[in-house]
């Protein structure tokens, strides 16, 4: 459940709870992921590689600890500019690579993912504000869907 919880945590995209998966869902400033992640921290730190010759800290694990620390640090910066949710679909992207500790080719595929997901969160951001506009949705988290 730990890996599960945490994933989840990083992988939401829904307004609502599905499935019984509440980490699912947009990062607000009463939702349960900044527990989860305080909770997750310490123990991703302690974590250590041991075969009996070598330990050390997996670079997976490295790359989670970075992950989650940088969702809080967007969620700081978010609540500073008045942004109270997001839903962490954006996201994704970067956290494969970060996870998959993908080094070839890094500076033509961060290029690649920035396009990617600017065109994506421009396209998504006119067409919710069309909404908005035409009366179709209320403004909040219902915008994401």
């Amino acid at each position: 459940m730990f890996f599960d919880d945490l994933f989840d945590s990083v992988n939401g995209s829904f307004s609502k709870p599905k499935g019984g998966k509440m980490y699912r869902t947009a990062v607000t400033p009463t939702s349960p992921h900044q527990k989860l992640w305080n909770k997750t921290l310490p123990v991703l730190r302690s974590m250590r590689f041991h075969n009996g010759i070598n330990h050390g800290i997996v670079p997976s694990l490295s790359s989670w600890i970075k992950t989650v620390e940088n969702f809080k640090r967007i969620l700081i910066y978010l609540n500073s500019k008045g942004i109270n949710s997001y839903i962490k679909l954006i996201i994704k992207i970067n956290l494969d690579l970060n996870f998959l500790q993908c080094t070839e080719h890094q500076i033509q595929l961060k290029e690649f993912i920035t396009e990617k997901c600017a065109v994506f969160f421009i396209n998504n951001w006119c067409k919710n504000i069309n909404h908005l506009i035409n009366g179709k949705i209320h403004f909040g988290i219902e915008m994401m869907k």
